[in-house]
């Protein structure tokens, strides 16, 4: 993990962070009712800067929950509730509504963001590379097992298989070409 992407993942932090301690400033000092929404966000907000201390890289999976679930209302880290919705309130019971400040924040994140949030996705070059060779070398001991007259069938059909099969083949190939 870059420098950039642990100082970007802080300062989204600090942000979040601030607006707690402002929920939390404006419920001693103007009698805001904290819910339950605010206590989760609080935890969230102190598992993601113990994990952003200890694995920056994990901290940027716990950022992107924290601010997917405060967009939708279920955590919220203001005393204030954003929301862009319908909803029947009349039962007790609120849906799932968008709090654009939220939603704002995690788009700015992902922006700012975005080649950790790629790795994220995609893994990054030394885990494809690992993955490779894990398959590779699942080929190879799958191929080598085989008999001359099985081998040879498969080398007929040499273009079927991917990438990792062929490079184990031309890895026995050259082997029987030594021997």
């Amino acid at each position: 993990m870059s420098k950039l992407n642990k100082y970007t993942d802080l300062v989204f932090l600090i942000v979040l962070g601030f607006l707690s301690v402002r929920a939390v400033y404006e419920h001693f000092q103007y009698g805001y009712v904290l819910s339950i929404n605010n206590y989760l966000a609080f935890i969230v907000w102190i598992i993601a800067f113990a994990v952003l201390l200890v694995r920056p890289g994990k901290a940027t999976i716990l950022m992107l929950m924290a601010m997917f679930l405060s967009a939708l209302n279920i955590i919220n880290f203001t005393s204030e509730i954003f929301k862009a919705g319908i909803s029947n309130e009349s039962n007790g019971f609120e849906s799932l509504t968008v709090n654009p400040l939220a939603l704002l924040l995690l788009v700015i994140y992902c922006l700012v963001n975005r080649e950790a949030i790629k790795i994220l996705l995609n893994g990054s070059n030394a885990e494809k590379m690992r993955e490779q060779d894990r398959m590779i070398d699942f080929y190879y001991k799958k191929f080598i097992s085989c008999s001359k007259d099985e081998l040879n069938k498969v080398f007929e059909s040499f273009d079927e298989y991917p990438i990792e099969a062929k490079m184990a083949l031309k890895k026995i190939k050259a082997e029987i070409e030594v021997n």
